[in-house]
């Protein structure tokens, strides 16, 4: 029965990437939430939090940030609660680039800090890199363009040396913001 139960919320939680890859947002969120209906009877508390982090991402895709919000916390929750320390940094990522869409930057850099903090003590390169670009960006629209600049520069080694393919978009933020 709990084999049978894991392996339908798999195909559906699957379905619902498809679809989402497939820019069908009504379809995704349908196979998302039956995935979710199914895991959460079944308590199986990773699934749970990938897909509230699934669903987060699909409504900040579709401009619903109050209710993006609400998912990445419930995902970020349940990531502490089982201890998934790359899965609750991603999750603190997420609230951070709402964060700042929603204006509040105090508190986006806040959470991008964590975030920046919990890769850098798992030595996780790409989620240090996400991270920190992401944290230029929302000092870029916070109007602290040195602030971004100290950051994009501080990554752009890490970028080099991972044959990162942003490497040559950082460079052109650079050079277009920095003195």
């Amino acid at each position: 029965e709990q084999d049978k139960a894991e392996s339908i919320a798999t195909i559906y939680s699957a379905l619902g990437s498809l679809k989402q890859s497939m820019k069908d947002t009504e379809k995704a969120q349908f196979y998302y939430e039956n995935a979710l209906e199914i895991s959460i009877n079944h308590d199986f508390q990773d699934n749970i939090a990938n897909l509230y982090s699934n669903l987060g991402i699909l409504a900040q895709q579709n401009g619903k940030l109050e209710k993006s919000k609400e998912y990445f916390e419930q995902s970020l929750s349940l990531n502490k609660d089982i201890k998934r320390t790359i899965s609750t940094a991603d999750q603190y990522g997420n609230l951070a680039i709402i964060n700042r869409k929603k204006g509040k930057f105090e508190l986006a850099e806040d959470f991008h800090l964590r975030a920046i903090e919990i890769y850098t003590e798992k030595n996780h390169s790409n989620g240090i890199i996400s991270q920190k670009t992401n944290l230029g960006f929302l000092y870029k629209a916070w109007g602290k363009n040195q602030k971004a600049c100290e950051v994009w520069n501080s990554i752009m080694e890490l970028l080099r040396q991972n044959n990162n393919d942003r490497a040559e978009r950082i460079s052109q933020l650079m050079q277009a913001t920095c003195p």
